[in-house]
């Protein structure tokens, strides 16, 4: 048996001004593959890598790939780049000189089906795709089948298991963080595999499916609304072993588990507790956990100032102007950037400052025509003709709405009769 992976990276491009930005991270997400797949007491694979090359070569590499295989053998391959969806949701990966004008030219692309056939006629019996691309998740074979002539990957493939990685639905961009050497998604498959933190149940083995668990939830944490997939093409893919959990020493095996239990930031007394007794197995000193939970929890506290920083000028600015104008959403905009934050982080802040000011100005109103309805009243029975001569600002005002707010100010001071 021998393991194999082809490693693909594909950043830069001939013809970017038709909207292929040239990717920063790509080259560092396979030569970050390459070290932890290629290591021998991780991965133990056999390694080739592709860096930047045109359709032909990449098309020729890949079906090569999978023509040169025994059937024990464990065949893994990595794609970093664009993806392309054209007009009828198919999936496409972009080589150099990939050309997308108006449509896309097909001709110059790799198809998704092209890898599912070669996957098909592949004889190993274990096959991984990890695809850190765009819209990956439309590499799933179901959503494209029509009638009989699709192929039926869930029942004819003869091997032990063929799975899928994609780091988004097939509706999903994928993300490079400024700042950092790789992309987002492949940082934490990466991580997963070199710190044997992928290793979720522990056994020493790291699985497909504990993986993609692992890198999920990370991404997740910085990116909530990005949902990486695993896709299942035969039996029991998700269980196909990727590599082995690396030995680690006490201080990885106590901030796993001080990550483990950092809710939001916050160790509870129990899991205080917990920490302690680990400490004391593991032989660590007071000073290297203080250490360790410092640098766990630092991010999160760091995170929540940060939140804290935009909730307060986000309220400066609506006390100026509500609704805010849109020079102070462009201020808005540039501060959330600025301090590293998702724009899913500052909708929830923004939505609850909005609701909160929307009640208080209704009720403000509701509470000035309710001054003007008594003052109109020259005694405790008001004439509901009276009602047509009041409102804010000479806009004219529901009789129901402020009658029964009214009525209900009367009720609450007992003052019917």
């Amino acid at each position: 048996m021998s393991k194999q992976a082809l490693l693909i990276g594909i950043g830069t491009f001939k013809h970017s001004q038709f909207g292929l930005n040239k990717l920063n991270s790509v080259a560092n997400d396979v030569s970050a593959m390459e070290r932890v797949l290629g290591n021998p007491e991780i991965g133990g694979f056999d390694v080739k890598k592709l860096i930047d090359v045109d359709f032909s070569l990449l098309q020729e590499e890949i079906a090569e790939f999978f023509s040169k295989s025994s059937k024990e053998d464990v065949k893994l391959l990595y794609f970093s780049g664009h993806g392309i969806l054209d007009d009828n949701g198919k999936l496409y990966f972009a080589a150099t000189n990939t050309k997308k004008e108006k449509h896309l030219i097909s001709a110059t692309t790799v198809h998704s089906t092209f890898v599912q056939e070669k996957m098909f006629e592949c004889t190993a019996k274990r096959q991984i795709i990890i695809l850190d691309c765009c819209f990956s998740g439309a590499f799933d074979p179901l959503l494209n089948q029509k009638g009989n002539s699709a192929i039926n990957f869930q029942n004819t493939l003869g091997a032990e298991g063929r799975v899928v990685l994609t780091s988004s639905s097939q509706t999903q961009y994928s993300f490079e963080k400024e700042g950092e050497a790789l992309s987002i998604y492949t940082k934490y498959l990466v991580q997963g595999l070199e710190s044997g933190d992928g290793d979720m149940n522990n056994d020493g083995d790291i699985s497909i499916i504990e993986l993609h668990e692992y890198a999920k939830g990370k991404v997740q944490e910085i990116i909530p609304s990005m949902t990486p997939k695993i896709i299942t093409l035969k039996d029991k893919g998700f269980d196909i072993c990727i590599a082995k959990a690396p030995i680690v020493d006490p201080k990885i095996k106590y901030r796993r588990l001080v990550e483990k239990y950092a809710i939001n930031g916050d160790l509870s007394v129990i899991h205080k507790k917990i920490l302690n007794e680990y400490r004391e197995r593991l032989g660590l000193s007071f000073d290297e956990i203080h250490n360790i939970e410092s640098s766990v929890i630092k991010p999160f506290r760091k995170k929540s100032d940060d939140l804290e920083k935009y909730k307060n000028l986000f309220i400066q600015l609506s006390n100026e102007e509500f609704p805010i104008n849109q020079k102070s959403k462009v201020i808005l905009d540039d501060f959330y950037k600025v301090l590293g934050l998702q724009k899913e982080d500052v909708e929830t802040i923004e939505k609850e400052i909005i609701f909160s000011k929307a009640d208080f100005k209704e009720k403000k109103e509701n509470s000035t025509v309710i001054e003007q309805i008594e003052k109109s009243s020259s005694n405790d029975l008001l004439d509901l003709d009276d009602l047509g001569n009041i409102g804010i600002d000479g806009k004219p005002l529901k009789k129901k709405n402020i009658f029964r707010q009214y009525l209900k100010k009367l009720l609450n001071n007992q003052k019917l009769f």
